[in-house]
């Protein structure tokens, strides 16, 4: 069977195909791309759209060495989102985790949850590149895709998004986003109430 991966790191990507014979994995590389962000009207970018048509790209390569794809899969670098909105489009490029202003508000979100409280509520690795923080930036600026933002979506699940117009949030990836009690296996709405974030966004 042939299984088709995509890896997205935050400087390049791949697609590539594992062939399974019953004991073991061949893996063949059929694309590559580079991934690199874009610094726009003092924000750091993500392209998603070229790095969605990268993706098209890897699936066409493949699909024309390879006949009988079984299945997909996708991952990407373990920050990052974006926002859907009413209508089921795609707000703006998502902001990349190393632009400036995510750690300017990260000290005014610890007087309010401390970084021992998230670690106990999440169990996730407390640093300002992911994506709470984020987040709680995008509110305080009262920034329009917080404003109109309907669904809030992981970079992975951005494109299976777009792959297939189904709106969920992966777990493994969510596990990252410093909002997820991984002890309780849910969104953690202790975080979004004391931070005033809205629930409903988040599928």
């Amino acid at each position: 069977k042939n299984y088709l991966i995509f890896d997205f790191g935050a400087s390049n990507g791949r697609s590539a195909v594992a062939r399974f014979d019953g004991d073991r994995f061949d893996i063949e590389v059929t694309h590559r791309f580079n991934n690199i962000p874009v610094y726009a009207a003092g924000t750091l970018h993500w392209v998603i759209l070229r790095l969605y048509s990268e993706l098209m790209i890897g699936i066409q390569s493949s699909v024309k060495k390879y006949k009988d794809i079984t299945s997909m899969a996708l991952d990407t670098w373990g920050a990052d989102f974006g926002f859907i909105d009413s209508n089921g489009k795609l707000i703006s490029n998502p902001v990349h985790y190393r632009d400036e202003k995510r750690k300017v508000d990260a000290d005014s979100l610890y007087k309010i949850i401390s970084r021992e409280e998230l670690f106990e509520l999440t169990g996730a690795t407390i640093i300002p590149i992911f994506d709470l923080f984020h987040l709680y930036s995008l509110k305080l600026q009262n920034a329009p895709e917080f404003v109109n933002g309907d669904r809030f979506l992981t970079i992975p699940d951005i494109f299976n998004y777009f792959l297939t117009g189904r709106v969920y949030n992966e777990y493994t990836r969510i596990t990252t986003s410093v909002m997820y009690n991984q002890k309780e296996g849910k969104w953690e709405d202790r975080i979004f109430d004391r931070l005033d974030l809205p629930r409903n966004i988040f599928p």
